[in-house]
């Protein structure tokens, strides 16, 4: 009974230690989304993409499709009309609505923390080394500002660290049950 009630602790505190984490990282990505209200950086590249998606423009790059394809829904899905030229950094966007594209870019980029959090917590089974992991991306600005544009980067990010945190959730259920090895065993076949 009383590993069962210190089960029920460690569950509760890693969760809401896990709930903390994930508002920080929703407001560090979200807060003030909207600015700089004109191009930044490469947005220049990747908003042109996505307005060669909604506009139905064959147009050939390097990059495989995917990240901008998601651009493109998010933009499709925030009414966004492909309108905006996407010229040069400094163009003010005025009353285009870019917000929607760089919101999603900055959801995406936040499931790097989550990811991150778990991957660390089942490395280690400490809450505290998942927290101070968790708190340092957080707080990078190199991965806080790659989030709030819109970038392809979060969209790669997002995937390399949910591909890491399944890896690592497999690793750790392996040895534990052998039901989900053998699923996984079984999909790696199909």
């Amino acid at each position: 009974l009383e590993v069962l009630v210190l089960y029920s602790m460690i569950s509760t505190w890693n969760a809401s230690v896990f709930l903390l984490v994930v508002v920080l990282t929703l407001w560090t990505r979200l807060h003030r989304i909207e600015e700089p209200p004109h191009v930044a950086w490469d947005e220049t590249h990747f908003g042109k993409h996505a307005n060669f998606y909604l506009n139905r423009t064959f147009f050939f790059d390097v990059h495989p499709p995917l990240g901008k394809m998601l651009l493109a829904l998010a933009g499709y899905v925030t009414n966004y009309n492909g309108s905006f030229a996407f010229d040069k950094p400094g163009d003010e966007y005025g009353d285009h609505n870019y917000t929607g594209m760089r919101t999603f870019c900055a959801l995406i980029g936040s499931t790097v923390v989550p990811s991150a959090y778990w991957s660390v917590y089942l490395l280690t089974e400490s809450v505290t080394a998942a927290f101070v992991a968790s708190l340092v991306i957080i707080l990078d600005t190199g991965t806080l500002t790659l989030s709030q544009y819109i970038l392809l980067d979060p969209v790669l990010m997002a995937f390399i660290a949910s591909s890491a945190c399944c890896l690592t959730f497999f690793h750790y259920y392996r040895d534990r049950c052998r039901v989900h090895f053998s699923f996984f065993s079984i999909e790696s076949f199909t």
